[in-house]
């Protein structure tokens, strides 16, 4: 089963993209992006695909979710943040 969520950010063009999938043994995969939409182009940040498993989809999202919004605090201009 594969899931994929979209979540607001404080910074105005981005939102997060989490996908949550489980695995052959019942544990959950995820995998985060950012999307940065502007008018003239969009882009998306891919970031790196954790090792860690767990045993619940809610985790998952849960870590994916706080990996992209610790990579907008630390690579985005505070000035974009809402």
């Amino acid at each position: 089963m594969i899931d994929r969520e979209k979540f607001p950010t404080a910074w105005k063009g981005c939102e997060i993209s989490v996908v949550t999938e489980r695995q052959r043994d019942g544990r959950w995969a995820v995998v985060a992006a950012i999307n940065q939409t502007t008018p003239a182009h969009t882009r998306t940040i891919d970031l790196p695909v954790p090792s860690e498993r767990f045993a619940t989809q809610e985790e998952a999202q849960a870590y994916g979710l706080e990996q992209a919004q610790r990579w907008l605090e630390e690579n985005m201009p505070k000035t974009e943040a809402a």
